[in-house]
């Protein structure tokens, strides 16, 4: 008798495991799933159409709003513009978004942080690129390294791999430049030239000219 007790209890343990290995399962599923479902979600939103103008600063003003009138200006006088001519539905997220896991998550913490600052009052339009929102990851996806001239910045061996500067830095998307340029702002780039060349004259221009297509923006 004492036997079969023991052996109905073992069964009866066996049973009664059962929901708790169900819960652990299902917490599991719902752990990989709820964050996926998210970043599926928080991303179709903010491609869409005026999302990241559709906060206002305390003045009244849309956030970013100078950002969007150059974005949206034709001909296309930035690189962001030309980006918006080239590539159908190409938004905000085209660029500030991640591609790598890591990337995305970078992005997402950038947000947050962001978002917090605002609904508590301490947001103003930033003065300057977060290159956190714009990892070369982004750049990469389309933009190959080039096989330039011994002689220009991309081709010279003193400068790749060594250097390491994001490509946000010279090809920053929302500064005004000239299209024959690939809208590269020379005081942006002499500025970031100066790092290592602090003797460049200001008279420094960049040493290539676009093709006729992309100086005219087709």
């Amino acid at each position: 008798m004492e036997k079969a007790t023991l052996l109905h209890s073992g069964r009866k343990g066996v049973k009664s495991s059962y929901p708790m290995v169900r819960k652990t399962i299902v917490s599991v599923i719902a752990a990989i799933l709820l964050p996926l479902i998210f970043f599926s979600g928080s991303e179709a939103i903010k491609s869409g159409p005026g999302f990241c103008v559709s906060c206002h600063l305390d003045e009244g003003t849309p956030l970013h709003a100078d950002k969007n009138r150059l974005f949206a200006q034709e001909p296309p006088v930035n690189l962001s513009g030309l980006h918006r001519r080239k590539l159908k539905g190409f938004s905000c997220t085209g660029c500030h978004s991640g591609v790598s896991v890591g990337g995305k998550l970078n992005v997402a913490l950038v947000e947050a942080k962001n978002t917090l600052r605002y609904f508590f009052g301490k947001y103003e339009e930033p003065k300057k690129l977060d290159l956190a929102l714009m990892p070369d990851e982004n750049c990469e996806g389309c933009h190959k390294e080039p096989a330039e001239a011994p002689d220009s910045f991309h081709g010279a061996k003193a400068h790749r791999p060594k250097v390491k500067t994001p490509c946000a830095v010279c090809h920053d998307g929302h500064t005004r430049g000239r299209a024959d340029y690939h809208f590269i702002n020379e005081e942006k780039l002499r500025d970031a030239c100066n790092h290592c060349h602090p003797a460049i004259p200001a008279k420094f221009r960049p040493a290539y000219k676009a093709p006729p297509a992309a100086a005219s923006g087709q």
